[in-house]
């Protein structure tokens, strides 16, 4: 003997179907915006250890110098 499912058991199924796919696909957008943010972060980290080299390497030239500037 098989199953029949009701008209109500059939909607049912349908909705949690539904539900299911939507969530699939909310899941597959976290996963991609999750990789552009590591790419995001990856580069802020590069962009951030190049500013503290600028600014760790400031003033170029001795600070003799810049005081005698402070004269003219």
């Amino acid at each position: 003997m098989a199953f029949v499912a009701s008209g109500e058991a059939k909607s049912e199924f349908a909705r949690i179907n539904s539900t299911k796919e939507a969530i699939a696909v909310a899941a597959r957008a976290i996963h991609a915006a999750d990789e552009v943010m590591d790419a995001v972060g990856k580069n802020l980290s590069k962009m951030k250890e190049s500013l503290e080299t600028i600014v760790k390497n400031y003033p170029p030239f001795p600070m003799a110098v810049m005081s005698g500037s402070n004269s003219l």
